[in-house]
């Protein structure tokens, strides 16, 4: 409407006016037939990036200072929130500390965390999401090995997952097949029914944000991929998109080196089961030699990562 009013007072007419109005929004009346199928059945989200992605591109080509734009807001309120409440860490060190899809810019180059100006009361630095804010914010993000836009969902998924005893999300069991009776199975099957069914709005009884805020009122709120506190207005905001996390940063570090130590046990591992097989006869010297070198290259890897993550704290 804004776009409408402002091209119809610059003396356009009202057609045209009407038509670039229209163009800064997404039309989703989508007439190509595999786009309607996807998203009708196994990917509901690819309306979005069907029409995004070319709406992207248009304003790229077109309009490339609305991209400096971001990035310019971004870089300045970053170092605003660091001059007005510094940490004991700095920014190097304190992003370094991030998991893995926290690190890292957005297609217009912002950091996908921007930092706040204030501090938890732990006295940790706080950042906020903002992957979600940036138009078509996460159509190019990989979070994964699979785009956002590719990743099935809907009653399928919920059925898999109830199937498999797996949430997707947190990669927790559904229940516990060894201790669970009967009746508490199919009590935590259906709540975990209900939770993926139902609308996630605070006002939605039962539903997961609801429960993430009632645990942050009695002050039991914690991050599933962290563990660390939740307040309760980071989890009523939270609810209604603006992700706002603080961030341990010792924990972050400690997090990482349980990771990559995780993943050099595991390629020894590799290592010693390939000496395995050349003993029994099970592979030639010359599978065992590029199986050797694999190994090593994944080790170099692993190194450089580590290098890499941990080089601010040098």
């Amino acid at each position: 409407m804004a776009t409408y009013i402002r091209r119809r007072q610059q003396g356009v007419s009202v057609e045209d006016a009407a038509i670039e109005a229209r163009d800064q929004f997404l039309n989703y009346d989508i007439r190509a037939p595999w786009v309607n199928a996807a998203r009708a059945t196994a990917l509901p989200f690819i309306a979005y990036t069907y029409r995004a992605i070319p709406k992207i591109s248009q304003t790229v080509a077109e309009r490339p200072w609305k991209v400096a734009k971001y990035v310019a807001i971004s870089q300045g309120l970053n170092m605003l929130a660091y001059s007005v409440a510094p940490s004991d860490y700095d920014e190097e060190e304190e992003r370094n500390s991030f998991r893995e899809g926290e690190t890292g810019k957005t297609w217009v180059y912002t950091d996908r965390m921007l930092r706040m100006p204030w501090l938890s009361d732990s006295g940790d630095p706080v950042f906020l999401d903002i992957r979600r804010w940036v138009p078509a914010g996460d159509v190019f993000d990989l979070q994964g090995d699979v785009p956002s836009w590719l990743q099935i969902g809907g009653p399928a998924v919920i059925a898999a997952e109830v199937y498999l005893n797996r949430a997707a999300f947190t990669g927790d069991d559904i229940v516990n097949p060894l201790t669970d009776t009967f009746g508490e199975r199919m009590t935590k099957r259906g709540e975990f029914l209900y939770k993926s069914w139902m609308p996630s709005a605070p006002w939605v009884p039962n539903s997961w944000y609801q429960e993430k805020i009632w645990r942050a009122f009695e002050g039991d709120a914690r991050q599933w991929h962290s563990n660390e506190p939740y307040s309760l207005g980071e989890a009523i905001s939270s609810s209604f998109g603006v992700k706002l996390k603080p961030k341990d940063i010792e924990a972050g570090y400690a997090g990482w080196k349980i990771q990559f130590e995780k993943v050099s046990r595991e390629l020894g591992a590799q290592a010693s089961s390939l000496k395995r097989q050349r003993q029994r006869g099970l592979i030639d010297r010359e599978a065992y030699e590029a199986g050797l070198k694999n190994v090593e290259r994944k080790k170099q890897r692993l190194k450089a990562e580590w290098r890499k993550r941990f080089s601010a704290r040098d």
